[in-house]
């Protein structure tokens, strides 16, 4: 009988972390600007990527020594921030077949090697609080008409989009009112210069230090989007409970 009962809870706390893993199972690779996530907001982004994905699922490398072949291997997910200068992303990642959630603005547009979702330069706003959501989509699953996105910090927004990439949410108040904010391609989809995208694309309105005012429903947005590059939904991901 004792050996029937530790049998049985072996497989119960089997059954318990196969369940954890599952729910964590999507990889992330986030590139900075430094050795570690010390530059602008890293450090809580990487925080909040962890609290969602799982410690061991998330993966910091700077941008600079990144490998755009080699690192990407096994990852479901990229995300770059603005901490890093744009010749550290540009010519790199544009053609990968891993999503890409991004918020370096030099990249955005349609130069050459970038990911041209906006055929126009970024404007930069320092005003913009609120989003209106445009699109039902997963990325922005649960919300509808205008929402408080940001306490303060620069936002992002683009006055025209290149190809098939459609806009999630746009600048409510601020500098560039009515742009779109968060924009999204899917896989396949024309962009630009370097048409078509290799894999789903999110532009994500915030700069180096925005992310620590990002209100909750900006943080969930950011999430969905990750997961939505990921194509968490297709894999099984179950998003953890708070």
């Amino acid at each position: 009988m004792r050996t029937r009962i530790h049998l049985t809870i072996a497989a119960a706390v089997t059954v318990t972390l196969l369940a954890a893993s599952a729910s964590h199972g999507i990889t992330v690779l986030f590139l900075g600007n430094n050795g570690t996530p010390t530059s602008g907001a890293d450090d809580s982004v990487i925080a909040h990527l962890q609290a969602r994905y799982g410690v061991a699922n998330v993966t910091y490398k700077q941008t600079s020594a990144a490998n755009n072949t080699t690192d990407l291997i096994g990852v479901d997910v990229l995300v770059t921030s603005s901490t890093t200068g744009s010749g550290n992303i540009r010519n790199k990642y544009h053609d990968s077949a891993v999503g890409i959630v991004n918020w370096e603005e030099a990249v955005m547009d349609s130069g050459g090697g970038e990911f041209g979702m906006s055929s126009v330069g970024m404007t930069k706003s320092t005003t913009t609080t609120q989003l209106t959501i445009d699109l039902a989509h997963p990325i922005t699953q649960g919300f509808a008409g205008t929402i408080d996105f940001a306490g303060s910090g620069e936002t992002l927004n683009s006055s025209s989009l290149a190809g098939d990439t459609f806009s999630l949410a746009s600048a409510t108040n601020g500098t560039g009112a009515g742009n779109s904010a968060i924009f999204a391609v899917e896989t396949g989809g024309a962009v630009g210069t370097s048409s078509p995208a290799e894999g789903r694309r999110v532009a994500f309105p915030i700069t180096d230090n925005t992310f620590h005012t990002l209100t909750n429903e900006g943080k969930q947005l950011f999430v969905q989007s990750v997961d939505w590059a990921a194509d968490a939904q297709g894999k099984g991901f179950v998003a953890p409970t708070t």
